[in-house]
C-alpha cells in the first residue's frame, strides 16, 4: 500500500513518502534558504531512493517516492526542478512516466535511471526528447553530482528566461495599452497640431491639398507668418509619403551663412574649418521624404543655383565632394514674401520661382478670417490644458468676443503663444477680459465714446449758461483720466507683486517691454521699484 504522500509532509520539514512507511526527514528551513527547486526522485527500490537522497539532500529539497503513479500525482501539484526516474519498475517504465512528465511539467530536467540494457525503449525516449540524461547503475557519485548541478542550473536559466520573455509580453501589453489609451486621449483632446478652419477660401485650400498632394512633388505654401504654412507642408507629406517617413524642415533664414550650403546639401570632413566629421545634407537625410524649405525667399543667390539644379537633376553633391548622390525626395517650400516682387526686383531667380511655383497655395491671415479665432482658441486651449496641467483653463465670452476683434499680426502663432502665456501666468481657470491685459494689445473695455456737443445740446438744459458744456466735458475727461490711472495702477500692482518685484519678470510674464512698463508707472502714479 503506498502512503499518501501530502499526508507525510511535515510542519517543519518535508519528508520521503515511502511505501515501507518509512520517511527520510530533510530539513526545509535549512535547504529553502539556498534553494527553491524542488528534485524528484522515484525508484521502485528504498535503498536507491535513499542512497541519491544521501548523496543529493545538500544541493536541493528531496522528494522520494518508490511509486510511479504517486509521482504523477505529486507532479500535478508541485513544481519539480530535475526529476531521476528508474526505468524498470512495476506499475510503468520510467521512459513512460516522462512522456507524462513532458505533458504536466515539460521544464523539469529527466534523467533515467537504469541497470538494464533497455536499448530500445531508452532510445524511443531519447529520440522523442522526452529524456536529457542517461544514467546507468552502478553510477559514480561525484559525476551524478555533477550532472544534477547542472541540471538544476538549466532549469533556473530556462524559468528565468521564462520569466523575463513573460516580463516583456506583459510590459509590451501594458505599454501598447498606454499608447492606444494616449492615442485615443489624445484624438479626444485633439492636441496634435492640425490645420483649424471654418473659413471658405481655406477649406478650398484644404481640398486642393488632397488632389495635388499625391501628383506632385514640388509645392509652394505662400502666406504670413504663423497662418499654419509647416501645417500644410506636413499633411503634403503624410499623403503623399505617410507619418514615418521622414520630414526634414530647414529655415533658410535661420542659419548663419557659411552654414545654410552644408545644411541643405552636407559636407565632407576636412571641407572648411570644424568639419571634423561627414555629414550628410537635408536632402540626403530625407530621403525617401520630404525636405521642407521654409523662408525660401531668404536663400543667397548662389545657392538658389544650387537648388534649382537639385529640382531639375534630382542630384546633390556634398561641400568637399567630388560625387553626386541621386536623391529621391518631395520638396515643398513656403515664404512669407512675395517672390513675384523679388524676382522682379533681381532679389530671387525668375526659373527658380517658375520651378518652385508650379502648384502654388496661398494661405489667408487671420485677421482676413475671425471666425477661425473661436476655432483656433478652442484647439489651444485644449493643448494648454494637458501641458500646463490646467484641466478646467477657459475664457469668458467677453474675452474671446475682445480676442475676435485683434488683428493678430502674429495670426494663429501669436494666439497659440497668447495662450500659452494666459495658462502659465494667470492663476485662476476662468480668464477673463481683465487677465488679458497687455497680452497682444488687449485693454480694458473703454467707456462709450463722449457726445459730440451737437448730440450733447439736447439733454443740457438751454437756460444754463454755455461755459458748462465745457466743463462737464472737462470733468468727464479727467473721471475718465483717473478711471484709467487706477486700471493702469491696479494692473502693475498684481503682476508686480506676481513677479516678486521684478520688473524682468514683470515684462516676461506680460509681454511688454521694461521701458513701457516704467513709463505705464509714472503716468499712473504706481512706485514700481525694482527688484532686479
Amino acid at each position: 500500500m503506498v502512503v499518501n504522500f501530502f499526508k507525510s509532509i511535515k510542519m517543519r520539514g518535508v519528508s520521503i513518502g515511502l511505501s515501507s512507511h518509512e520517511n527520510l526527514d530533510i530539513n526545509r528551513d535549512e535547504v529553502m534558504t539556498k534553494f527553491k527547486e524542488t528534485l524528484l526522485l522515484v525508484d521502485d527500490e528504498l535503498k536507491v531512493v535513499r542512497s541519491l537522497k544521501a548523496a543529493l539532500g545538500d544541493l536541493a529539497p528531496v522528494v522520494g517516492v518508490t511509486d510511479p503513479l504517486e509521482a504523477v500525482r505529486i507532479l500535478e501539484k508541485e513544481e519539480i526542478a530535475l526529476a531521476i526516474v528508474d526505468q524498470r519498475m512495476p506499475e510503468m517504465q520510467g521512459s513512460e512516466l516522462f512522456s507524462i512528465m513532458v505533458e504536466k511539467s515539460p521544464k523539469t530536467i529527466r534523467f533515467l535511471l537504469t541497470g538494464y540494457a533497455d536499448l530500445k525503449a531508452m532510445s524511443r525516449a531519447i529520440n522523442e526528447g522526452n529524456i536529457h540524461r542517461y544514467i546507468e547503475k552502478p553510477w559514480d557519485m561525484e559525476r551524478l553530482r555533477r550532472d544534477v548541478e547542472a541540471g538544476l542550473d538549466a532549469y533556473r536559466a530556462s524559468v528565468q528566461k521564462d520569466n523575463e520573455l513573460a516580463l516583456l509580453h506583459s510590459e509590451s501589453v501594458e505599454l501598447k495599452g498606454q499608447n492606444e489609451e494616449l492615442r485615443l486621449r489624445m484624438q479626444e483632446l485633439d492636441v496634435e497640431d492640425r490645420f483649424i478652419t471654418a473659413n471658405s477660401e481655406m477649406i478650398r485650400v484644404l481640398e486642393t491639398v488632397e488632389r495635388i498632394a499625391k501628383v506632385s512633388d514640388v509645392v509652394l505654401i505662400c502666406g504670413e507668418s504663423g497662418t499654419g504654412k509647416e501645417l500644410i507642408a506636413k499633411r503634403i507629406h503624410e499623403i503623399r509619403h505617410g507619418p514615418v517617413a521622414p520630414f526634414v524642415p530647414l529655415n533658410c533664414g535661420a542659419f548663419c551663412e557659411g552654414l545654410v550650403e552644408s545644411e541643405l546639401f552636407g559636407h565632407m570632413e576636412g571641407a572648411f574649418t570644424g568639419a571634423v566629421k561627414d555629414f550628410p545634407g537635408a536632402f540626403e537625410r530625407a530621403s525617401g521624404g520630404t525636405v521642407f524649405l521654409d523662408e525660401i525667399g531668404d536663400l543667397r543667390w548662389d545657392l538658389q543655383v544650387k537648388l534649382l539644379r537639385v529640382l531639375e537633376d534630382g542630384r546633390v553633391r556634398r561641400l568637399g565632394g567630388v560625387r553626386e548622390e541621386h536623391i529621391s525626395t518631395s520638396i515643398l517650400a513656403a515664404t512669407n514674401k512675395d517672390l513675384r516682387d523679388m524676382v522682379a526686383e533681381g532679389r530671387f531667380r525668375e526659373d527658380l520661382y517658375f520651378r518652385l511655383s508650379v502648384i502654388e497655395l496661398f494661405l489667408h491671415p487671420v485677421r482676413e478670417r475671425p471666425e477661425d479665432i473661436p476655432l483656433l482658441l478652442a484647439h489651444f486651449l485644449k493643448q494648454a490644458r494637458v501641458a500646463y496641467n490646467r484641466p478646467n483653463l477657459s475664457f469668458t465670452d467677453e474675452a474671446v468676443a475682445e480676442l475676435v476683434k485683434l488683428k493678430f499680426p502674429g495670426n494663429g502663432r501669436e494666439l497659440k503663444n497668447l495662450v500659452r502665456r494666459v495658462a502659465a501666468v494667470v492663476p485662476h481657470d476662468r480668464v477673463e477680459l481683465r487677465d488679458l491685459v497687455g497680452f497682444v494689445g488687449v485693454s480694458f473695455p473703454r467707456p462709450d465714446p463722449p457726445m459730440e456737443e451737437d448730440e450733447m445740446a439736447p439733454v443740457l438744459n438751454k437756460r444754463r449758461e454755455p461755459f458748462l458744456v465745457d466743463e462737464f466735458k472737462a470733468a468727464r475727461e479727467k473721471a475718465k483720466n483717473e478711471a484709467a490711472m487706477a486700471i493702469e495702477r491696479k494692473f502693475l500692482a498684481y503682476w508686480h507683486e506676481r513677479a516678486e518685484g521684478s520688473v524682468t519678470k514683470m515684462a516676461e510674464y506680460t509681454g511688454l517691454t521694461r521701458g513701457y512698463l516704467y513709463r505705464l508707472a509714472k503716468h499712473s502714479g504706481y512706485n514700481i521699484k525694482s527688484q532686479d
